[in-house]
């Protein structure tokens, strides 16, 4: 019997549990703390830095990268928590499952950990690699392909990190508690899940590897909240969606593509704007209610929090002190602390126990979310001088990864990997299902500056010198 099936079958599991069983806890850290630590300090948390957010983290610190935005969202999840701790019972909360601060600081801290250089572009680009895997790679070309069955999905390449990839004393991932392990997991269930996967959805949350992993930490849940998100899980995505939809707003406002100046005032542009987009908020507006009547009353009240913004920016220090003030004020409403704020922002129900999700939102909070996100989608994610550079990152990638999968399918250790990877390597010799994902492994290890250090090398563009190496 498989070790790990071995485990679940002779042990009663709960939150505080890990798969990999480990000496009696400290005396000054909490188990929870103790997962919160392991994330800080990993190789996989550093390497945000240099992962695009919403532009090339090439551009500087003025913008966003993966390892910025991800501090913010565990500053707000961790916030939220704690307005759900005050707010909510705890019989509500232990029917839920439980709710820790440091379990969602966590969850917050690693939820990016599996995504690629470069963003969503190359995560679309490694989907069509591993579903277009060849024989017998570019040596000689065939029409015939194997579709790999786990694909490739960022959120469950998170969670390959942290249950396996990751680095630590012994190559078991961090090993964290099993309350952990499911608050990271925003989509529960794998890409062919029939009975769990929600028709709608295109994301998944873990690949066939680590299905004993996922399965053991789903087994401390009740069996109507098993391939649902955790009350945990749901703070952190909810987290995630407030931290980004407001400072990629900032950011691109700030690198000049988003004009606020325009829109936080009755303008042409502001009309054209939504009534492009007007049906789109239909949908989180309650009947009878009117979306663009609802989206001007949000932007007319940033424009009065904000009268510095009303001119293209300029990076003067009264609109630097604006910006801040609105995202100040936006998570002061958002976690219900403003007196300005009407109502409650999102809360527990308990009641409903076979829920998606048993952490609420209300209409308004997703509307906001929802204006900010088109925002992006409109101004910024088709920019030509964007589009270009996204169409560059393909190209790195898709060469970086047939380049790494051929020489592993071919050669095994002797092929182009790190040196970490080797022993991987030489067991996907001949494979390739198990070449192709190891490459998606490797790829995903490095950032970007690395990984175009990588594909230069391989085009001949820069040969490199032979005192560095591929890797940590």
């Amino acid at each position: 019997m498989n070790a790990l099936l071995f485990a679940k079958a002779v042990t009663q599991y709960d939150r505080k549990s890990r798969i990999h069983q480990e000496d009696a806890d400290e005396p000054y850290r909490s188990p929870f703390e103790v997962d919160r630590d392991r994330v800080l300090h990993s190789f996989d948390f550093r390497r945000l830095a240099g992962i695009t957010q919403a532009a090339n983290a090439s551009e500087g610190p003025q913008l966003h990268n993966r390892l910025t935005h991800s501090l913010k969202v565990a500053q707000v999840g961790r916030r939220l928590a704690q307005v759900l701790q005050k707010e909510t019972s705890q019989e509500d909360i232990e029917a839920c499952g439980g709710l820790d601060l440091d379990v969602v600081e966590t969850a917050c801290l690693a939820h990016d950990l599996g995504h690629p250089p470069f963003g969503h572009t190359a995560e679309n680009v490694l989907q069509e690699c591993l579903s277009q895997i060849e024989y017998i790679g570019r040596i000689e070309y065939s029409d015939k392909y194997l579709d790999h069955p786990d694909g490739f999905e960022g959120n469950a390449q998170t969670f390959r990190v942290v249950a396996k990839n990751s680095i630590r004393r012994e190559k078991s991932g961090l090993n964290l508690t099993l309350a952990t392990l499911n608050a990271v997991q925003k989509y529960p269930w794998a890409r062919n899940d029939q009975e769990r996967r929600p028709k709608s959805e295109k994301k998944w949350g873990f690949y066939s590897e680590e299905r004993e992993q996922f399965e053991i930490a789903q087994s401390i849940l009740p069996i109507h909240r098993k391939g649902k998100q955790t009350l945990e899980a749901s703070a952190m995505d909810l987290a995630d969606d407030i931290s980004y939809s407001g400072h990629d707003v900032d950011d691109f406002y700030r690198a000049g593509l988003i004009p606020l100046e325009q829109l936080l005032v009755q303008s042409t542009e502001r009309t054209k704007f939504l009534n492009k987009y007007a049906d789109r908020l239909s949908h989180y507006v309650d009947e009878g209610e009117s979306p663009i009547e609802k989206a001007v009353e949000i932007l007319d009240g940033i424009g009065f929090l904000g009268a510095n913004l009303l001119l293209p920016f300029r990076n003067t220090l009264p609109q630097l002190q604006d910006l801040h003030k609105i995202t100040s004020n936006r998570i002061k409403r958002f976690l219900g602390s403003s007196e300005a704020f009407k109502g409650k922002s999102f809360w527990i129900d308990s009641s409903v126990a076979d829920a998606e999700s048993q952490l609420i939102r209300s209409k308004k909070l997703d509307f906001e979310i929802r204006l900010l996100k088109l925002l992006m989608e409109h101004y910024v994610y088709h920019d030509n001088v964007l589009l270009a550079q996204q169409e560059g990152h393909r190209r790195v990638v898709r060469d970086s990864f047939e380049t790494i999968a051929m020489h592993i399918q071919k050669d095994g250790m002797d092929g182009l990997v790190p040196c970490q990877f080797e022993a991987e390597a030489e067991k996907a010799k001949g494979n390739p299902f198990a070449a192709g994902r190891l490459a998606a492994d490797i790829i995903c290890h490095l950032d970007e500056s690395q990984l175009l250090l990588f594909y230069q090398r391989i085009s001949g563009l820069r040969p490199g010198a032979l005192s560095e190496r591929l890797g940590y």
